[in-house]
Order: C-alpha cells, then structure tokens, then sequence
C-alpha cells in the first residue's frame, strides 16, 4: 500500500436510499436514476443488504424482496457489488440466524450479483460476526460463487470517548485482529451516525495499515456535515476505499457528494490528498442521469430529514443517524400522537426535539453510548420515546429490546453502561450475561421454519418461501407469502407530484429544472454558512452551486417564454418551488424565484393576461 496510490470510491445505492428514502423506492425507480452507471468509472457499488430484503416484503410497501433484489443485481452487473450484512443477524431486522439459514442468505446474494458482504456488529462482537465468513466459505465450496466478507468496525464519537481516544483504538485493533482471523479479507469503518473527529479516523486508519497491510475502507454518514473533513483525514492516512454518492442524491442523511469530495481533494492543502485524486471518473456521464436523480429526490423529498439547525443540533447531542430520524415516526404509530400531546406541540420537528433531547440526556448514558446503529439506534430511539411519553428509567419500564440489549444479547454491553440497570436486567436471566453459543452449535432453522409454515397452513412451502418467513420473521414473512399466494400483495404507489407536474401534465418539462435549482439552492446555502468543515476554497464551491441556481432558472425562464406560457403557470412554478424549498428547509432569502422580467415577458406575450397572484422574489 502507498500513499501515491489514487483512493477509490464505492458507489453508495443501497445505503442513499435506505438512509434518506426509507427504501420506498421500486427497482425500477433505482434503475431509472441509474441508467448510464457503468459509465461513470466507478468500480466498485453498494447495491443491496440492510433493509433492502425484509423491508420490501412488509405489507406496507408490499413489493416481492427476492424480485427487488435480482431486478437491482442484475442492473449493476458488472461492477463488484456489495451488501450490508449485520453479522450473524444477516438482512433480518434483529434475529440471529443459524448456520443453515446465514448460508441460504449469502448463496442468495451471491445469485443476485454479490461479491463482496461488508459484515458488522453494532456492538463490535466478533462472536455474532464470525459465521458470516464460514458461511461464504461454504457457499463457495457447494455452489461455486466467488463471495468474500470484510470486516466492518463501528466507530463514532461520544462525550466519553475523547479522554481515552488511545484506550479506544488498541480495542478497535484488537477487534480488527480478531476479523482477519476468522476469514474476514479486508476492513472497513463504519461510522453509521456521521458523528466522527478526523484526527480520531486518521490515526486508526494509519494504525490498521500499520499493524496489518490489508484494505481499509472508509463509511460515514453526512448528516451533521462532518463527512468531508473525516474522508480527507482518512485519504491523508491511506484508506484504500471511500463510500460517496451521485452528487444529486448525496448529502443529507446518506452519504457526502462525489463532487463535493473531489473538489475538496484538489483543493486540499495536503500534498497527499491532492495527489490521490481518483482517476477514470466521468462526470460528464453522471450528468446524463442528473435529471431523473432529482425528480426521485423531488418526488420523495417529504421522506427526506428537513435541513433544519436546532433539529440537527438536538440529533446531533443524542448521536442519533441521520436515516433513523427519518423513519421515527413511522415506527412509532399512534405513540407519535401521544407524544405531541405530551410535549403540547403536534409539529413533527417538536416532538423529533424532544425524543432526541431526551436520549441525549439520559438514555444514551444510562445505556453506555452504544453506537448509534441498527439495533442498538433503535433500542436507544424506542427508550427516548417511552421517557417523554411518562416512561421510567428503571427495567420495569423498559422496552424488551432495551433489556436484551443490557443481557447481552445482541453483543458486548458496553462497559460505560448504567451498573444498577445491568445487574437489574441481567438478574431476570438468573443474574448472568446471555452467553453467545457458537454459530456451529445452534441447531438448523430451515427445517423449523419450514415446519411452522407448513403447521399455518402453508402448503408445500418453497425454498423461496422459507427463506423470506426465515429472514422476515414468522409475523411479516407469513403476512407476505400468503399475500403473494392470495394475489393481494400491493406495492405501494410512488407518490404523486402535482397534477401540473406530472408526467404528461402542462409543466412538467420544468419539474427537473425546479427541483434542481431547490436543491442546488440548500448545498449552497450549506456551503455559505459553514456546513461543511475541511474543504478548502469554499467559494470557488458556493460559485459551482450558483452558477447552477442560475442557469436553471434562466431555463425555466426560456422555456416559459418559448413556449409561450402565461403568467398562471409562472405562478404555479413558483407555488410549487416555495412548497418545496420550505419542505427541504431552504432558508426564505436563498429560496430561487422567477425572474419579474420574465414575468414582464409573458405578460406581453399573453397581452397582459392576469397576473395578480404571482408570487416573484
């Protein structure tokens, strides 16, 4: 490994729209977005795992997981594809799987495209991660794929962190070590909660490659802003591998812009970074995918965490990531209506202020700082939510998913944990930690599950079948395959743009144009007002973004002209961008508006028609 070495970057997919979407998005809305992929000059994709399987299925969204899968594997082959694996727990919300069902899993991934399964465990617990590696092992052996598993260890930075930084890492290098004894091929860090310091990143990363000469990769999350100034702390220490996203999806709660982070390369005081600048990007190509990216982002942008400071900072205090944010309410039901009763504010934002006020106040410490991470970020949201809604902090009071997590269940407890609490949930199981079995010495499920279908009235269930009640759970894998044996499985619609705006309608030449400009108008206004640590010539940036701003709406305004439109649908262009500037939290003075000569245009054009309630800046 050397520095001189150009770093690559992993297309993130799976993890865009999990992360800001909530995987609401079809596959074919994915491959739409993606249709010239391979010629952006990225090797490598992020295309499946997380959510991306048991989610589908649920009868909220009502799609066939397996179909889903296949239909995104197969657009991206070609490319080395990649899928978030939780260790042992696989692409199940949170049940640990046998050897048999943890192999079914990886051979299906593998069919679908999978080369490469980024394996991890919120708590860093090699003991729920080292069947991932056997069981590609297997896969390989018996049906002859080529899947491999890299290491992912979970990093963040919480308020009892700084003081022992070098405590903290010798434990990650421990655990790194333990990764490559069991099969792992190469390491990752995952920092799912975007809550990182560089100088923390750098010298881990350094001491990785030190200590072990293998491929590190670098994960983060672009929530708070923090993702630039860690992915150039990571490069200047020689990470091999950086996750980014296409600049139109990016950002947000996913992943940072391959853009941005390109620019901030080239423009970075470092020799090291500058000269690391990846090559064979094309962005000439990605451009030719820009519009349809942000209509999917326009058309889901109620979906989206509104960029919005004090919100951001109480999420920030409780570590929270940003995608879990997004779908809280969601998972809560009719507790959210409770909760705004509670608080005596019905406004979402309100109620998100006080959950994450509340975690960051007491559920976070009182658990030991878990990362904040699919369980553990569920576990954490689930108490915030109980203590506003008048909950207790003792055991009694607890979520059951609070109380495996302190019996150790689902890894390591960490050390920092509340004692009192430990000993009080722990005492339930006969007053010892749950003791992990070996993955080898737990008893096959397929047979099991098979034999539970069959015992609900499923008969003859396929191998597909089982696999989806095995990775969904009883409840929501037997809900799904008698809704496709009954025909009544219904993918749920996308949602619907303004009649005016949609395809076929008067204006929706101008909805990519629109949506555009909003968007481009919040990472300029980000950029303007610091957002962003670490890049270096910021205005030359904020330049890009305006310039940007500009044109589009100079071509909104041609077109309206060309076209000879009249002021009404000026109006309702304008409607519809103050709509959606004020939804994706663009401030009121950076919020792009018609020009009034072009206005002044149409009212000549039209011989003066009506034009009393347009709205102009």
């Amino acid at each position: 490994m050397s520095k001189n070495n150009p770093v690559e970057f992993l297309l993130s997919v799976r993890d865009v729209e999990q992360s800001t979407r909530g995987t609401l998005t079809s596959a074919q809305q994915i491959k739409e977005s993606y249709a010239n992929v391979h010629n952006y000059g990225f090797k490598s994709v992020q295309t499946m795992g997380g959510t991306f399987y048991d989610l589908p299925g649920r009868a909220h969204i009502g799609r066939d997981p397996e179909e889903f899968c296949h239909d995104i594997g197969d657009h991206f082959k070609g490319m080395e594809q990649a899928a978030l694996f939780r260790g042992e727990i696989g692409q199940s919300p949170n049940k640990r799987h046998s050897l048999d069902g943890l192999v079914e899993q990886v051979k299906f991934l593998a069919e679908c495209g999978v080369t490469r399964l980024q394996n991890f465990n919120a708590l860093n617990t090699i003991e729920i991660m080292r069947g991932v590696p056997m069981a590609c092992d297997i896969v390989n052996d018996q049906y002859g794929h080529n899947i491999h598993s890299q290491g992912m260890i979970v990093v963040q930075e919480n308020p009892d962190t700084l003081s022992r930084q070098g405590e903290i890492i010798d434990s990650h290098l421990r655990f790194a070590e333990k990764l490559l004894e069991t099969g792992h091929t190469s390491l990752s860090l995952k920092n799912a909660n975007g809550v990182l310091r560089p100088d923390f990143a750098g010298e881990l990363i350094s001491k990785l490659n030190e200590e072990f000469g293998v491929p590190v990769s670098f994960h983060t999350h672009n929530s708070y802003g923090l993702a630039y100034e860690n992915a150039l702390a990571a490069i200047e220490a020689d990470v091999a591998e950086v996750d980014v996203a296409v600049d139109p999806l990016a950002d947000g709660t996913g992943q940072m812009s391959v853009y941005k982070l390109v620019y901030a390369m080239q423009n970075s005081p470092s020799q090291t970074v500058r000269g690391r600048v990846p090559v064979g990007l094309d962005f000439d190509a990605m451009d030719k995918d820009r519009d349809e990216q942000v209509m999917l982002r326009g058309r889901y942008s109620h979906i989206e965490l509104p960029f919005d400071r004090e919100l951001l900072a109480a999420a920030k205090e409780a570590g929270s990531a940003g995608g879990a944010l997004t779908s809280l309410k969601g998972t809560m039901g009719p507790i959210w209506g409770m909760l705004g009763k509670k608080i005596g504010s019905d406004r979402d934002r309100d109620i998100l202020i006080a959950v994450q006020r509340e975690k960051a106040n007491s559920v976070r410490s009182d658990l030991g700082y878990p990362a904040n991470v699919t369980p553990t970020e569920n576990i954490q949201d689930v108490e915030a939510v109980s203590r506003v809604n008048g909950g207790g902090s003792n055991t009694e009071s607890m979520n059951p998913l609070t109380k495996k997590y302190l019996q150790g269940e689902f890894g390591n407890v960490s050390p920092a944990a509340d004692k009192e609490l430990v000993e009080a949930a722990q005492k339930e199981m006969g007053g010892k930690p749950i003791v992990i079995e070996p993955i080898e010495n737990l008893p096959d499920e397929l047979p099991v599950v098979k034999a539970i279908m069959e015992e609900k009235g499923i008969e003859n269930p396929t191998e597909k079948e089982v696999r989806i009640v095995s990775i969904m759970g009883e409840q929501n894998g037997l809900q799904h395959v008698n809704a496709v044996r009954n025909g009544t499985l219904t993918p749920v619609e996308a949602p619907r743009l303004p009649y005016a705006l949609q395809d076929g309608g008067e204006l929706d030449e101008f909805a990519p144009l629109m949506f555009g400009a909003i968007y481009d108008s919040l990472e300029r206004h980000k950029l303007e007002t610091g957002f962003y640590p670490g890049i270096e010539n910021v205005e030359g940036l904020i330049g890009v973004y305006d310039d940007a701003v500009r044109e589009q709406m100079s071509e909104i305004g041609s077109k309206l002209i060309e076209g000879q439109f009249d002021t009404k649908d000026a109006s309702k262009i304008n409607r519809s961008m103050i709509s959606l500037a004020i939804q994706i939290g663009v401030p009121d003075g950076d919020r792009p508006q018609i020009d009034a000569s072009v206005v002044q245009k149409l009212e000549i054009i039209k011989d003066g028609p009506d034009s009393e309630n347009l709205e102009i800046a």
